[in-house]
């Protein structure tokens, strides 16, 4: 055991239990832990059950554990017997709970994603520490992950389990063993292994800031902009059909406006919008103001104004058309106030 390894695992110990966890969990043959044994993450972050996520399983990872026997028949070797954990992958397991809840201040289920990836690595690595982890245990379980899912993450988050837990903490005594995350020669792995790079591509990339694009028609995230002829089958559907529900009315008035103006969703108008409601022979509201009583020519119109450039909170407004004024509502029945903005 090095001393990194040592001082992750007992700096972790000391803080699970200084919160009345008990480290020594014992489990069955199965590596299931007795019930009276778990720890319950959602109380020890402070949350609200449902949902109660505890620590329940010292076993091998499901899921993982076929592909690792599948990827072992391919290369030659002997298929692996499903057995819990050894005693220091137990402690590499709960330290990295207890440093993803604790110290990153990460929540359970976000915590239980790297520990998932550690238990299919101990179930690769069989009897071999975590500090004397092998490259070769690491390509396997590596490939074993990209046979999970069709996407690729679940590949994505071995790989970043390792890096982040084994390389930069420094636990195991060969460096950089992320490096050896590659596939092997078959060509499934190798497709599977492209899916992963593109997803960590597609992820990296929506964090990028200062990219400048070398041309106007550049589009950033172009990938997830429809064809041409979706957006002709969109225009079809929303001027053509009948709405089925009122939301689906809702949406389809949003989108013909963001066709006709050609303005996206998020764009944001700052003008006043005008709708008269008061003609120059009717009465007038009351609490109105003066400038715009019944028999002047003026015209009293309402005017909803944009939040966002106003101090006060504005929710009704009356304008009179000849003098361009709007005054804002102040309070039930007071309009003395005009908006600076109205003057020409």
């Amino acid at each position: 055991m090095n001393a990194s390894f040592a001082a992750y695992v007992a700096s972790a110990r000391v803080l699970a239990e200084g919160r009345g966890l008990k480290w020594d969990l014992p489990c069955d043959d199965a590596g299931r832990i007795a019930r009276e044994s778990r720890w319950d993450l959602t109380a020890l972050v402070g949350m609200i059950p449902p949902p109660s996520i505890h620590v329940s399983d010292f076993g091998v990872e499901n899921d993982a554990f076929g592909r690792l026997n599948e990827v072992r028949r391919q290369m030659g070797q002997p298929e692996l017997q499903a057995v819990p954990m050894g005693r220091s992958w137990r402690d590499l397991y709960l330290a990295v709970i207890i440093h993803q809840l604790l110290v990153r201040k990460n929540k359970p289920r976000s915590a239980l994603v790297p520990a998932r990836w550690i238990r299919h690595l101990a179930s690769a690595a069989g009897d071999t520490p975590p500090w004397a982890v092998t490259p070769d245990q690491v390509r396997q379980a590596y490939n074993a992950a990209l046979l999970v899912g069709d996407s690729g993450k679940n590949a994505l988050n071995f790989d970043m389990t390792v890096r982040t837990v084994l390389d930069d903490q420094h636990l195991a005594d060969t460096p950089a063993l992320a490096r050896f995350c590659v596939p092997l020669g078959s060509d499934s792995a190798r497709q599977s292994h492209e899916r992963s790079q593109g997803e960590r591509a597609r992820v990296n990339a929506s964090f990028e800031t200062n990219r400048l694009r070398s041309r106007l028609s550049e589009r950033k995230s172009a990938a997830k902009l429809p064809e041409e002829q979706a957006f002709w089958e969109m225009v079809r559907i929303v001027f053509t059909e009948t709405p089925r529900s009122f939301s689906d009315a809702i949406r389809f008035a949003i989108l013909k406006l963001g066709i006709i103006t050609g303005r996206s969703a998020s764009a944001k108008s700052f003008c006043c919008r005008w709708t008269a409601v008061v003609g120059a022979n009717t009465s007038m509201p009351t609490g109105s103001p003066r400038a715009a009583r019944a028999d002047s020519p003026d015209r009293l119109c309402f005017v909803t104004l944009p939040k966002s450039r106003s101090k006060t909170k504005v929710s009704t407004a009356f304008a009179c058309t000849r003098t361009r004024t709007i005054y804002r509502r102040c309070s039930r029945r007071s309009f003395s106030r005009p908006c600076p903005r109205s003057k020409n």
